[in-house]
């Protein structure tokens, strides 16, 4: 069974691709990535890396919790466009961007084998990588959730 084929049918399976193939290539690219998702705005996971069967929901939905919270931030004290929302810790570092002209984020945590600078410069390539490619893709993308058998 593929990433693609596991994959809940909540969103285009050339979606689930385009962004799998983006986060493969962040991981092969850093040396301790230990989790990386796009995320839509409203807190599905499109992709995951690495990839896993188990899912519960809860890291998709923080993140865009915490998407939400730092774009209202950055309105509140006009501070024009919110690019990326770092959270770093003594066991790593969290990094948030969202996918350029996309309703979707990259949600990305690097163990402590990364500098902060190296990981932000990762998730900033796949984001951009993201973009080009869903431009590429079908103009008929729908970013909405769709229940299985229903169009």
């Amino acid at each position: 069974m593929t990433e693609v084929d596991a994959q809940p049918l909540r969103f285009p399976q050339h979606l689930v691709t385009i962004g799998s193939d983006a986060l493969r290539a962040m991981a092969g690219s850093t040396r301790s990535l230990k989790l990386a998702v796009v995320l839509s705005d409203d807190g599905f996971e499109v992709a995951r890396a690495p990839w896993s069967p188990v899912r519960d929901g809860r890291f998709a939905s923080m993140a865009s919790s915490a998407q939400a919270l730092g774009e209202a931030l950055v309105h509140e004290l006009s501070l024009g466009s919110g690019d990326a929302m770092i959270v770093q810790a003594s066991g790593g570092a969290m990094i948030q961007m969202r996918v350029p002209g996309n309703p979707f984020v990259i949600a990305a945590h690097f163990g402590e084998g990364e500098s902060l600078g190296t990981a932000l410069a990762a998730v900033r390539i796949t984001a951009q990588s993201l973009a080009t490619a869903l431009a590429h893709a079908s103009t008929d993308i729908d970013p909405a959730p769709t229940e299985r058998g229903t169009t």
